[in-house]
């Protein structure tokens, strides 16, 4: 086998991975919004819900500021409202 057959398929692991990994980060935003409200009805005196939504805000915050930047904020409220 030589060095460039080997080679090919790790190329294409990478190319897929750098193109699906954004995607599914942008549509998890959905069911995070989803997981917080439900947090909130359930559990609206639980200490751990601080930790959770600190964590969820540290994690989608560069998403909010791409969609201001890029003045998709609308569709970035309409696709969080489906979830609630």
């Amino acid at each position: 086998m030589s060095v460039k057959a080997t080679r090919t398929p790790r190329k294409r692991l990478w190319i897929i991975a750098c193109v699906t990994l954004p995607v599914l980060y942008v549509l998890s935003f959905g069911p995070a919004i989803w997981t917080m409200s439900l947090l909130i009805k359930r559990f609206p005196e639980y200490r751990l819900f601080t930790i959770v939504s600190a964590v969820f805000m540290i994690a989608y915050t560069p998403l909010e500021w791409a969609a201001k930047c890029l003045g998709l904020e609308e569709l970035f409220l309409w696709y969080a409202r489906l979830f609630i």
